[in-house]
């Protein structure tokens, strides 16, 4: 072995970098995979079950209310599509995004960076990207527009959205329910989002509102599905990288052990001359190979 130590050492480098390789995809993947989750699911931390695809009314969330275990229901809407005007005036380029902010304490989970959440109508909330970007503070004043004229609101507060399911790469603004119905007809972009303490809530809720219903869990796979569709092709390149090296590893330890053999012929044919058997020879070979 200690005649042979390079060729070990060039085996041995060769199995190491081919796991590292695996390994270190897997554990970088992961990791980034567990930091999206965090992300994607930061909006909705204080929903346990969310409805959609239905549309929902007053008489529908009070029926929710009544169950067993529920600490708070409300409908949140979205309007894609909006109009956005700054405080100078002038038309904030793209079409954006209007979302209800929960009133309930025990849902709201959007990380307010300055001022605070809308209480009431005519009050608003910007992702702090669209705010810096525009130079829009906290008491200035926007226009938000859907199917009519925009409407001012006054900015009460600036929240973090970054990373989350609701950063989509354009302006979003936060209002309240009321606030956000009239810029869409669209009544199946209604979600009723839950707070509860119980474990059996998902078939009672589907039993008093249809819809497709969802724990939090599923809602923050959802999310990430869509947030990771990038992600898996990565891992899938960086693995058959991993794969090309494990079987160069194999080929470098094949032929090495191949060359070792075949110069250690006449050594084993004078260890025989001097009575090891067959047996002691190829534990030999293999305690070496181990090594």
């Amino acid at each position: 072995m200690r005649q042979n130590l390079s060729r070990l050492l060039l085996s041995a480098t060769a199995v190491v970098l081919g796991v590292a390789f695996v390994a270190g995809t897997l554990l970088f993947s992961d990791g980034l995979t567990a930091g999206l989750a965090d992300r994607v699911g930061r909006l909705d931390r204080g929903v346990d079950v969310d409805v959609s695809g239905v549309a929902l009314d007053d008489a529908s969330v009070a029926r929710v209310r009544a169950l067993d275990g529920v600490r708070a229901a409300e409908i949140l809407k979205t309007a894609a599509g909006v109009g956005l005007i700054g405080p100078d005036g002038r038309k904030i380029s793209g079409t954006h995004f209007a979302v209800t902010v929960p009133r309930d304490p025990a849902l709201r989970s959007y990380d307010v960076t300055s001022g605070r959440l809308p209480d009431r109508a005519g009050e608003a909330v910007l992702d702090a990207e669209t705010a810096r970007e525009r130079h829009i503070r906290v008491g200035d004043e926007i226009r938000v527009g859907g199917r009519s004229a925009a409407v001012p609101f006054r900015v009460v507060g600036v929240v973090d959205i970054e990373g989350s399911a609701a950063d989509v790469g354009t302006a979003v603004v936060g209002l309240t329910l009321a606030d956000v119905r009239p810029l869409t007809d669209e009544p199946r972009s209604d979600r009723l989002v839950i707070s509860s303490d119980a474990t059996d809530l998902v078939p009672r809720v589907k039993a008093v509102t249809g819809g497709t219903v969802r724990t939090h869990r599923q809602l923050v796979d959802a999310n990430l599905d869509v947030a990771l569709g990038d992600l898996r092709q990565f891992r899938v390149g960086m693995l058959a990288f991993a794969l090309v090296s494990v079987l160069v590893a194999a080929f470098v330890i094949a032929n090495t052990f191949t060359i070792v053999l075949a110069q250690r012929s006449r050594e084993s044919a004078m260890l025989r001359m001097l009575g090891a058997s067959r047996r002691q020879l190829f534990a030999a070979s293999l305690a070496e190979s181990s090594a």
